[in-house]
């Protein structure tokens, strides 16, 4: 847990960096979704070595900027050792209006299997959940246009 919290101060510290990445852990999803009843949700699970996932990162800020009712979290899914580079990668992202997350235990495999027995850990991922907190899977990149038309019949 020390070593988390050095490389969270770390991940904050570093120069450009505009988000608090938040720890996620095996129970944050059950969290994210009681603190959130009755409201569409989407949850972006990444990677910072992952280049679709850096593409798609850029896209976020603006698509939450057009849907304002619903809330929008990325998730590094790197183990601690190696979000520097995820740290890296959102330094240069607009993050207005977001939540950021980032795996909080080595052992992300447990931590998938809490957000999903069946993931096997490929990014990007994303979790669509409309406002009565039915889940749509997106495994692969996502498109704005795909995103929107969720969006419409989410609510």
């Amino acid at each position: 847990m020390r070593r988390l919290l050095v490389l969270l101060t770390m991940l904050l510290s570093w120069p450009g960096a505009a988000a608090e990445l938040k720890p996620f852990d095996a129970d944050s999803l059950t969290r994210i979704l009681a603190a959130r009843p009755g409201r569409p949700l989407v949850v972006a699970f990444w990677a910072g070595n992952c280049a679709p996932c850096r593409a798609e990162l850029g896209l976020w800020s603006g698509w939450k900027r057009r849907h304002p009712g619903i809330d929008v979290l990325l998730v590094d899914v790197d183990p601690p050792e190696q979000q520097a580079e995820a740290a890296r990668a959102l330094a240069g992202v607009p993050l207005a209006g977001l939540e950021t997350w980032a795996f909080a235990d080595a052992y992300v495999e447990r931590l998938r299997w809490s957000v999903d027995p069946a993931w096997r850990g490929e990014v990007p991922r994303t979790h669509l959940y409309d406002a009565r907190h039915r889940l749509t899977v997106r495994a692969g990149g996502i498109a704005a246009r795909e995103l929107d038309r969720w969006a419409a019949a989410a609510k």
